[in-house]
C-alpha cells in the first residue's frame, strides 16, 4: 500500500510540474496530452489506495471571448455563402430575360434555318461546351443544315450513310479537309474563330451546310414559320442580328429588361 501511495504521490508531483509549465513551451507540445493523462491516472490511484481528497480534472470551458470569435466566423461564412448564391443567380447583377420574334425570308421557300443572335455581350466571356456538337451525314444531307456554335466548340462529323463522304471547307474562318471516310467513322474539327463556315463534300457536290461561329451562346435557329426564342439573355442593351445563307443580314438594337419578353421581328431580302 505504501508503494502504491508513493507512486500516486509521484504522479501528482509530475502533474504539478506539468501545470507549472502550462504557460511555457511544454504546454504547446504533445507533453500537454501526456500530462493530462498522467494527472487523471494519478487521481484515480490516490483515491483508491491512499484515501487522499477527491480532485476534479474536468475539462476547462471555452472562454467567452473564444466563443464570440467562433460566432463571428460562423456569421462571416454564412454571409459568404449567401453572397455566392446570389452571384450565381444574378450573374453580373442583372436578371436574365427572353428575346423572341419572327423572321420573314423574302423570296425563299420558307422562313426556317435563319440564325438570330446577340452580337456581343460586353464584359462577358463564354466557354464552349465540353462535349462535341454533332453534325451528321444522313441520306446525302448534312443534318442540321445550319449549325450556330460558340467559338472554341468541337464539331463531330459522323458518317451515317452507306457511302463514303469527304467533308471540307474553303472558308477563311476555318479551312479544313477531313478526307474520305466510310460509314460508322466520325471525325472532328475545332472552330476557334468567329465567322461563317461553309461545309461541302468532295464526293457529293449537292451536299452543303453552314456552321455559324459566334461569340456567345445567345442564339436561335428559326422554325419554318420564322419564329424563334432566345432565353436567359442578361438584362441590357444589345445589337440583335439575323442571318440567312441566301439573304442579306440585318441588325436591330434591343433592350432586354427583367420579367419582360423583348419582341424583335426581321424581314430579310436578297
Amino acid at each position: 500500500m505504501w508503494t502504491l501511495a508513493l507512486l500516486g504521490h509521484r504522479k501528482f508531483s509530475a502533474c504539478s510540474r506539468w501545470q507549472n509549465f502550462r504557460g511555457g513551451e511544454i504546454f504547446r507540445t504533445p507533453l500537454r496530452k501526456a500530462g493530462r493523462e498522467e494527472c487523471r491516472k494519478g487521481a484515480v490511484a490516490s483515491d483508491d489506495q491512499s484515501g487522499s481528497e477527491e480532485r476534479s480534472h474536468a475539462p476547462r470551458s471555452r472562454p467567452a471571448k473564444r466563443a464570440g470569435r467562433s460566432h463571428a466566423r460562423w456569421r462571416r461564412n454564412l454571409f459568404g455563402c449567401v453572397s455566392a448564391v446570389l452571384a450565381l443567380s444574378l450573374g453580373d447583377g442583372s436578371w436574365a430575360a427572353t428575346i423572341s420574334g419572327k423572321v420573314i425570308a423574302r423570296g425563299i421557300r420558307d422562313n426556317g434555318d435563319a440564325v438570330v443572335y446577340v452580337e456581343t455581350i460586353p464584359g462577358r466571356t463564354f466557354s464552349p461546351p465540353k462535349d462535341p456538337v454533332i453534325l451528321d451525314q444522313i441520306n446525302l444531307t448534312f443534318v442540321p443544315h445550319v449549325l450556330p456554335i460558340v467559338v472554341g466548340t468541337t464539331v463531330a462529323f459522323p458518317n451515317s450513310d452507306e457511302v463514303r463522304h469527304n467533308v471540307f471547307s474553303p472558308s477563311a474562318a476555318r479551312r479544313f479537309n477531313l478526307g474520305t471516310y466510310p460509314r460508322g467513322v466520325t471525325r472532328t474539327v475545332v472552330f476557334d474563330k468567329a465567322g461563317e463556315v461553309v461545309l461541302l463534300c468532295n464526293v457529293h457536290a449537292e451536299m452543303s451546310a453552314f456552321v455559324i461561329v459566334l461569340q456567345n451562346p445567345h442564339f436561335a435557329v428559326t422554325a419554318k414559320d420564322g419564329s424563334y426564342t432566345i432565353n436567359d439573355v442578361p438584362a441590357g442593351k444589345y445589337v440583335l442580328k439575323a442571318y440567312h445563307e441566301r439573304l442579306k443580314p440585318d441588325g436591330k438594337e434591343v433592350e432586354v429588361t427583367q420579367d419582360k419578353v423583348a419582341r424583335v421581328d426581321f424581314e430579310l431580302r436578297k
